[in-house]
């Protein structure tokens, strides 16, 4: 992803974006079946609107954040530091195992 927010090629940039994209749909069904399956019945209902009210509801936050900061420091940097926040996702991702996950499924 880092490199290509560096190269100035559209199409690397549009791959990267279509890999993203990807990965996102793969994030979203693993975590809603993993959130149904530990939360109870009487819960989920709450919880689903929870999830979603911060999830959707902060869009347009970012979205203003992201414009204002592309303002400030240039559309170049501000994708080179929001790629590099995201590849933090890289670094938090082994804190989700699976004996992580089996512990929350035996405590639901």
């Amino acid at each position: 992803m880092l490199r290509a927010l560096i190269v100035p090629n559209v199409w690397v940039i549009g791959a990267v974006f279509v890999v993203n994209g990807l990965m996102i749909a793969v994030w979203n069904v693993t975590v809603v079946s993993l959130r149904q399956e530990i939360t109870p019945d009487h819960l989920l209902g709450r919880l689903n609107s929870a999830y979603r009210l911060l999830a959707w509801g902060t869009q347009p936050v970012g979205a203003f954040l992201g414009g204002l900061v592309a303002t400030v420091i240039g559309y170049r940097w501000t994708f080179i530091a929001f790629g590099l926040l995201a590849l933090l996702t890289l670094v938090l991702a082994p804190a989700v195992t699976n004996a992580r996950i089996e512990k929350a499924l035996r405590a639901g």
